[in-house]
């Protein structure tokens, strides 16, 4: 399934047996009551991504998105939001190169 160039969309979904992609699009809300195996989002502003207690294992990627925030279910039936780091920092140390997300709580 594929959302592209789209504003203000909100899709539910049972099961998914391939990939979910969001591209080029602006407010997007994805909530999936079963199981998928990969969420893609790229070139997209604003993604809300609804996980199911099934659906934990899926594969979320993201490129040149902001403001993506996944909600993972909780025992007591609410949602707790994480957002998706938009900045990364990488260095060479011992030869490889290493990258992790920038944390600004420091």
């Amino acid at each position: 399934m594929q959302i592209d160039s789209c504003k203000k969309v909100g899709l539910v979904m049972q099961d998914v047996l391939a990939t979910v992609d969001v591209v080029n699009s602006q407010n997007v809300s994805l909530q999936v009551l079963g199981k998928s195996p990969t969420i893609s989002v790229e070139k997209t502003s604003g993604a809300q991504v609804y996980l199911s207690k099934t659906g934990l294992e899926t594969e979320i990627i993201t490129a040149k998105s902001d403001s993506v925030n996944v909600h993972i279910p909780q025992a007591d039936g609410e949602f707790s939001e994480t957002p998706i780091p938009e900045q990364f920092k990488s260095v060479v140390k011992d030869g490889k190169l290493l990258t992790n997300q920038v944390d600004h709580s420091d």
